[in-house]
């Protein structure tokens, strides 16, 4: 089981170069957790 509490996402986009840096926390809800969840059963 998995349980998120707090979570900061980072966008690294190698295709493009960019990179963007979250300053502040996500709030955890539905959708958010959905898909945090799904990312890390993947890896």
């Amino acid at each position: 089981m998995v349980i998120i509490d707090k979570a900061i996402l980072h966008i690294l986009d190698f295709n493009s170069g960019m990179t963007v840096y979250s300053d502040e926390e996500l709030t955890v809800q539905d959708s958010i957790e959905t898909f945090l969840l799904k990312h890390i059963e993947k890896s």
